[in-house]
């Protein structure tokens, strides 16, 4: 465990030291952590966990945050973090990382179906990262479809119409979703 705390440490802090050094200013923002809830609960098996135990991403966090310029926000990124289980394990290991001030965002991987989330489902998690402090970003839009039907492609460009619509009104009511990035 210890040793492992030191390579990540020292990973984070050679990486962010190496690109502000030579890439100064450029980077605004890190995923820190990507992907790392399970999607039948709990954590995702990783080396990391194996290793460090549950409290790897906060650790990821705190080093991050040790090391980050100033002004460098730093995000955890997930899919399907709509998904009231999945949700639920993710808001458990952000929360006490948001107490500690290290955390900056949420980036919600969004690879959805026709139907899959509904609205409600979608602005409710939304509304719940951002109910922590955190700022939103929605990473890898992208709605899936059976087919290339004219049809389709209109039921398709509703959905995406009714996304764009939702993201509007979530930005009006006070969340701070600050980037959408089409997959």
């Amino acid at each position: 465990r210890e040793l492992m705390l030191k390579r990540m440490e020292n990973y984070i802090k050679s990486v962010m030291e190496w690109t502000n050094e030579n890439y100064p200013g450029l980077i605004s923002a890190w995923d820190v952590v990507n992907e790392a809830a399970a999607d039948d609960g709990g954590m995702r098996e990783s080396l990391w966990y194996e290793t460090i135990g549950d409290d790897y991403i906060a650790k990821a966090f705190e080093f991050a945050r040790k090391y980050a310029p100033e002004g460098t926000k730093l995000f955890y990124n997930d899919y399907n973090s709509y998904m009231a289980g999945k949700q639920k394990d993710i808001l458990a290991f952000l929360k006490p990382i948001a107490e500690a001030g290290n955390i900056d965002g949420m980036g919600m991987q969004s690879h959805i179906s026709m139907s899959t989330p509904t609205m409600e489902q979608y602005k409710k998690a939304m509304q719940t990262y951002s109910d922590l402090g955190l700022e939103i970003q929605v990473t890898e839009l992208d709605v899936s479809q059976k087919s290339n039907t004219v049809a389709d492609q209109l039921e398709l460009a509703q959905r995406y119409q009714d996304c764009f619509k939702m993201y509007k009104e979530m930005k009006a009511s006070g969340v701070n979703l600050s980037a959408v990035v089409i997959w």
